[in-house]
């Protein structure tokens, strides 16, 4: 029997190497009053290079800029396979994210997207 392929995305957030929840606001080391990038638009990647073992993940670093879009994808832990590491990475380029702000201002920040693939069987 054929396993089924879901892929499920988490977003874990850094901004300034300090994790926080994407729900609710922040404030930062200034008093600012800060509030995450929150993705908008996040496609699956295509399942062509899912991994054949039950499940794996792969951590990509990227920077969302003012405008929402994704900078300088960095995988910065694999899933042991080249071609799904590949097709994360594609797929995160595409997303889009209602950009970080701090005051009412948008600002860069950098975030870690985590992507899962399970097989289910």
């Amino acid at each position: 029997m054929k396993g089924r392929l879901e892929a499920f995305v988490t977003t874990a957030l850094l901004l300034i190497s300090l994790p926080f929840s994407t729900s609710g606001q922040t404030v930062n080391a200034g008093g600012k009053k800060c509030t995450p990038p929150q993705a908008t638009y996040s496609p699956d990647p295509p399942p062509s290079h899912y991994p054949l073992k039950d499940s794996a993940f792969v951590i990509v670093n990227i920077l969302v800029d003012e405008k929402g879009q994704v900078r300088e994808p960095k995988v910065t832990r694999t899933s042991g396979s080249d071609g799904f590491d590949h097709d994360v990475v594609t797929a995160v380029q595409t997303w889009r994210f209602k950009s970080a702000a701090c005051d009412g201002k948008f600002i860069p920040a950098h975030i870690n997207v985590q992507v899962n693939s399970r097989v289910m069987h």
